[in-house]
């Protein structure tokens, strides 16, 4: 079978899931008063076509607004999680309208700290639909050297995504295997 055909027969697919988010957003009146409001929208995936276009548009702002100056790893990560989350939050009523009509616009209704909190609640929602996952060979090792070896040897032997993908697992299994005497 062809990819189209998984995505189009009857019982082989669903509708993409989507996650309901509530946040705060900045705005003014008339008279330019500020306001502050409670909006709700929709977290939806972002194809990884639609992710990379993303992620060439936060680096041409950040090229536009930095030039030939040095630019900061945290302002380059912001940006892309700006343009990524453009992206995927949806209309609540109708996700397939999206949330702000631009960048622009998103950024301007949010403080920092609430786009990095839907940034994390994004990556979150991506990592309970499609986990990592780590081959059993790999974990196998894993549980074997955490019953002798401490915390940071593990990550610098197999690395923090490895040890982080295998933990509910791996917790699991040293909780129910028997303690040495």
């Amino acid at each position: 079978m062809k990819l189209h055909d998984f995505l189009t027969a009857q019982g082989r697919s669903r509708p993409a899931p989507t996650r309901p988010v509530t946040f705060k957003v900045l705005g003014v009146d008339q008279r330019m008063q500020g306001l502050v409001a409670e909006a709700q929208a929709e977290l939806a995936f972002v194809p990884e076509s639609v992710r990379q276009e993303a992620l060439r548009d936060a680096e041409r702002v950040i090229r536009e607004t930095y030039g030939e100056d040095s630019i900061p790893d945290d302002r380059r990560e912001d940006e892309r999680s700006y343009h990524v989350l453009h992206r995927a939050l949806r209309d609540k009523d109708d996700v397939r309208q999206p949330f702000a009509d631009s960048v622009k616009e998103l950024k301007n209704a949010l403080v920092l700290s609430e786009a990095r909190r839907l940034w994390i609640a994004y990556q979150q929602f991506v990592e309970e639909e499609f986990p990592d996952i780590v081959d059993a060979e790999t974990f196998e090792r894993l549980v074997e050297e955490s019953k002798k070896t401490s915390l940071p040897a593990l990550l610098s032997s197999f690395g923090f995504d490895a040890v982080r993908r295998s933990m509910p697992g791996l917790l699991a299994r040293l909780r129910t295997s028997p303690t040495p005497t």
